[in-house]
């Protein structure tokens, strides 16, 4: 799968490097008004027997989200898009095992408590790196 989603990456890649001149590619707002209706033709497709729409529709979601992170990257708005996997994979293994090692009756809670710790550390961070202090909600 990671081969898939290199070829992929590659891919959205090329697009944004010959495609510049299109307003899709121009405005940021654009990707997000195109992932927007995207979400919701998968919301359409959510149906039985109805899996190659599916699969179809949520590939043009994670596609937008790829070309949008290449040009993020490219106007040094993120690192990168391996940077954001490795958010998330830290993110989610400390939710889950947050609420896998806490009482299960009170795993809304567990995920809830871990997801502010994680926030105190993203504002920690961002602070570190803007020199900027913000409030914590």
């Amino acid at each position: 799968m990671n081969d898939l989603i290199e070829k992929v990456l590659d891919l959205a890649k090329k697009r944004n490097s010959f495609d510049k001149k299109n307003p899709f590619y121009v405005n940021l707002e654009k990707y997000l008004e195109r992932l927007y209706n995207e979400i919701n033709e998968v919301k359409d497709e959510l149906k039985e027997k109805n899996s190659v729409f599916l699969e179809d529709e949520i590939g043009d979601c994670f596609w937008i989200l790829f070309c949008l992170s290449q040009v993020l990257e490219k106007e040094g708005k993120i690192k990168s898009l391996e940077n954001i996997f490795k958010r998330i994979e830290k993110k989610y293994k400390q939710r889950l095992i947050a609420v896998f090692s806490g009482d299960f009756e009170n795993k809304d809670k567990c995920w809830q408590e871990a997801k502010k710790k994680q926030k105190k550390e993203l504002i920690l961070e961002h602070e570190k790196l803007y020199g900027e202090k913000l409030k914590f909600n």
